[in-house]
Order: structure tokens, then sequence, then C-alpha cells
């Protein structure tokens, strides 16, 4: 059972493993907190939202797997010489010193190694670097208890789209570097995987929020409104015959200049990954997550970015049917892979 903490919605995903395949048990959305504090009052009603979603899925005292939202996650990418494990710890921490901008005794700090990369001629480890506050991470444990779910493992959110996307139980990606963005309400991961290799991970602090709020001011829309004119009522103008709607065209240029933070974060995260993969260009880019449903949004980003953006859902194997997959709705793309954390042990 997987929890996806989510500023728009708390989504549950009850996953089933078999041999050959998996069943999905249950799925529940529920209404989320958009700005998660866990001081006080806001433990409480996050409790009480947990507990609401806990019920609605007909679970209660269960173990569950779950994921720390990118407001409190530090992650940086490190390469460091090659050395045993029991020094590498120590370097850990004085590389936490150098790149996190708070005191590293506040911080849970952890690392994963994605592989070794060749830097002049001389091989250095390449390191994911985590860190989440200590009282945040305390916090969270305390706020799942209190509403009878006991937390087996905080993970992360590049890793559960890796485990969907990266071949773990889906079809293989292509031999090339493909990039996953999973937009949500307020933020957006962006992995690249490579080979079934995770290989670069950055999150950023923009979704379709903020072209819901721009929607929102210039339609003079209520917020549930602007929500779902966004994502079910209108779309991005794909083709020119449409055009000839005057009201269907001003929605196009204002979708398209509401989401343009979004295109620009997303330019930086190329600009990111390419200066780290000279030698490894995107073939394409695959969005998921629950903004990715908006009409014409894949072609709108092939055009600004200038690369083949495709929707990606998740796919579980068919149980007793082999080679066929079962598609899941894309806003449980993270749910789905943080439930697959346990169920391909």
């Amino acid at each position: 059972m997987a929890v996806d903490v989510g500023s728009f919605a708390l989504k549950i995903l009850c996953l089933s493993s078999f041999k050959k395949g998996f069943s999905v048990e249950n799925a529940v959305s529920h209404p989320g907190i958009p700005d998660l504090n866990l001081d006080g009052r806001g433990l409480e009603n996050f409790s009480r939202q947990l507990k609401e979603v806990a019920q609605a899925a007909g679970i209660g005292n269960a173990q569950v797997i779950t994921a720390i939202g990118h407001h409190k996650v530090i992650t940086r990418h490190i390469l460091v010489p090659q050395m045993p494990r029991r020094d590498l710890e120590k370097a850990i921490k004085w590389e936490a010193e150098k790149y996190i901008p708070l005191p590293v005794d506040e911080l849970i700090i952890r690392y994963l190694d994605l592989g070794p990369k060749k830097i002049e001629n001389a091989l250095q480890m390449h390191l994911l670097l985590v860190a989440v506050p200590r009282q945040f991470v305390y916090g969270y444990y305390e706020a799942f208890a209190r509403a009878g779910l006991n937390i087996t493992a905080i993970d992360l959110h590049a890793l559960a789209l890796w485990r969907v996307f990266g071949g773990v139980v889906a079809p293989a990606p292509a031999e090339a570097a493909c990039g996953v963005l999973d937009i949500g309400f307020t933020n957006t991961h962006f992995v690249v995987i490579r080979q079934k290799e995770l290989c670069f991970v950055r999150a950023f602090p923009a979704g379709s929020s903020q072209a819901a709020a721009q929607i929102e001011r210039t339609l003079g829309l209520s917020e549930k409104e602007a929500r779902r004119t966004i994502e079910e009522k209108a779309g991005f103008l794909l083709e020119a015959a449409v055009a000839e709607d005057l009201d269907a065209v001003q929605y196009d240029l204002l979708l398209r200049e509401s989401f343009s933070g979004l295109v620009t974060e997303i330019r930086r995260s190329l600009d990111f990954y390419r200066l780290q993969e000279r030698d490894i260009p995107l073939e394409k880019l695959i969005i998921t997550g629950g903004a990715s449903k908006i009409k014409g949004l894949a072609g709108f980003l092939s055009s600004e970015l200038g690369l083949p953006v495709e929707p990606g859902y998740p796919l579980l194997p068919v149980q007793g049917k082999p080679g066929q997959f079962e598609p899941l709705d894309p806003s449980l793309s993270v749910a789905a892979g943080l439930a697959l954390r346990e169920a391909i042990r």
C-alpha cells in the first residue's frame, strides 16, 4: 500500500503482486493540503486527512510506503573519488556541508549511487545526495501513526518514477536516454533513465497551479472552476482548423502564457542535464502526473522544447496474460512506483 502526498490530492494505491503480474486492489484520491505544515494544528489537519483517505480506501492499522514532497527534500548530484563504503559515509557528511545550505546536524542525509562516471580519464562515483529536515520526518511518522498508518519506508519520487518508467515491470525503454516529467499541481519531478538506469534527478516548484491561478484571475472563475476548465473543458490548439473558433484561440493564447513558467523550468532542467551528460542526448520526454491529462499539453511542450513528447501511463503486467499490460491513470504514477518498491521484492 502506497500513500502519495500531493499538494492537490492524497492518493492511496493498494497493489497485490503475483508470480507474473499485479492487481490493483484499490485506488482512492482525496483533496490534499497545498502548503503542508507539520507544526501544531498543521499536523492535526494532515493526520485527519490521512485518516479520511485511509477510511475511504478501507484500510486501517496498515503498513504503507510514502514519499516526502519536493518542498522539503534537498537533492544534489555530486562526484567523489572511488573509495570503500566505510570511507564514503564520512565523505558524504563533508560533501553535504559543502552543498546544502542548512546545518547537517538538523538533517537526515542519505545517498544513492548512480554508478561510475569517467571524468578526465578518471573514474568517479556519481552520487545523488538527499537530505530532509529531521523534525519534518518525525512529524511525518507521527501524522501517519495518528491516522492508523505505519510507515514502512519513506522513498523518493524519483525512484518511484524510475520503477514505473524504467523497465522494472513495464517494457524496457530504448537504449538512448529518456526523460520523464511528473507534472503535478504545484511541483514537477524530472528524471532521466537510460538502459533501465536512473542517471539524473531534478525537482522544481512549478506545475498546473500557476496556470489555474492565471485563468482564475483572467476569466473571473472560482478556483474550482479554473481547475476544471484547465483539466477538462479545453486545451491547447493543435490543428489550424480549430483556430476558426475565436474563443478557443483566446483560451489557447492564455493557456500558453500561463504555462510559460513551467516551460522555463523544464528548459533549465534540460540544460542542467546536458551539462552533465554531453555525450548522452535525450531521445524523448514522457509526461505523466495529473497535469499531463490537459488536452494538447504534450504537443505544446514538444513544439516549445524541440523534443518528441508523449503521455506516460503506469503499466502493470496483467496476471495470466503474458505480454499484456494494464494502464493506470497518470495521476497514480508516483503511487504505483511507491507500491512497486515492496511488490517486486
